[in-house]
């Protein structure tokens, strides 16, 4: 057991109490404080992706000082972002060649409401996660950043609150190129797969969060490098035992074509959602 302090000595962790590993490092809980600290290696100029808990820029090599601002801006941005369904960034550090990440402690994700001890969520429960994470997203939207991974895994529970989570993959800015294709397969929109867009928007977070709330509603998982939109069973209308209402959201949210997808705040304003 080793006690590590960071950020001079604000934050302190056990090297023993580990919440668990992700794909940007490892997680641990802090010691007297409500918090969660990841810590992970810190991203060198020749890595073809640049993920820093926050940004991808894009499938270029870039040299260690343009990491380093970079690292800097987006950092400070991403404790600019504050609101009650986005999971609070409080402060990071560098020691060597190690990156800490402090943010907000959570008790679970959304993936426990898919475990059959639990059961599958009802409309009314639905209707208040949907209103929650949307909210979230919208304000992520409106501030330029695309999530890009929407999953039961990146969404948070703490009590009865959800919190968008892990922006390992989000980028700053409204559109980004079409060779920077990154997500999990099973909830990526079918622009990601040749359906005649050449760029991207917020509206892949809004198929990608369409997909968790068929998982939610029917209580079953997306199957891990699947892509939903060639699965008919994905399909709204073919979904079993859901509202009218509902399925008229789902059927906005999971619209094949991005153009006449609905947007995040009209997830966020839908009837079901507001109920």
């Amino acid at each position: 057991m080793t006690i590590i302090s960071i950020c001079n000595g604000q934050y302190k962790y056990d090297d023993s109490k580990m919440l668990g590993r992700g794909g940007f490092g490892t997680v641990y809980r802090g010691i007297g404080a409500d918090i969660a600290i990841k810590m992970g290696n810190y991203a060198n100029a020749e890595r073809s992706l640049y993920s820093l808990q926050g940004m991808v820029y894009g499938q270029k090599a870039m040299t260690n000082d343009r990491l380093d601002r970079l690292a800097v801006e987006e950092l400070k941005f991403l404790k600019a972002l504050k609101h009650p369904n986005i999971v609070t960034f409080f402060d990071y550090d560098k020691v060597g060649n190690k990156l800490y990440l402090v943010m907000e402690l959570c008790d679970g994700d959304l993936d426990k409401y898919l475990r059959p001890s639990m059961g599958k969520m009802n409309e009314a429960q639905l209707a208040g996660m949907i209103r929650q994470v949307s909210g979230g997203l919208c304000f992520l939207h409106d501030k330029g950043v695309i999530h890009r991974d929407i999953k039961g895994p990146n969404i948070l529970t703490k009590g009865s609150q959800f919190k968008v989570a892990d922006f390992g993959i989000a980028l700053l800015g409204k559109n980004f190129d079409d060779e920077d294709v990154i997500g999990t397969p099973a909830y990526m929109a079918p622009e990601y797969f040749g359906h005649n867009v050449s760029s991207y928007n917020s509206k892949v977070d809004v198929w990608a969060f369409g997909v968790v709330i068929c998982e939610c509603a029917m209580g079953w998982k997306a199957s891990p490098g699947s892509n939903p939109c060639q699965k008919q069973s994905w399909r709204p209308e073919n979904l079993q035992n859901v509202s009218a209402n509902l399925r008229d959201l789902l059927n906005k949210a999971l619209e094949i074509n991005r153009d006449r997808r609905c947007s995040m705040k009209e997830v966020n304003n839908h009837s079901f959602t507001r109920g």
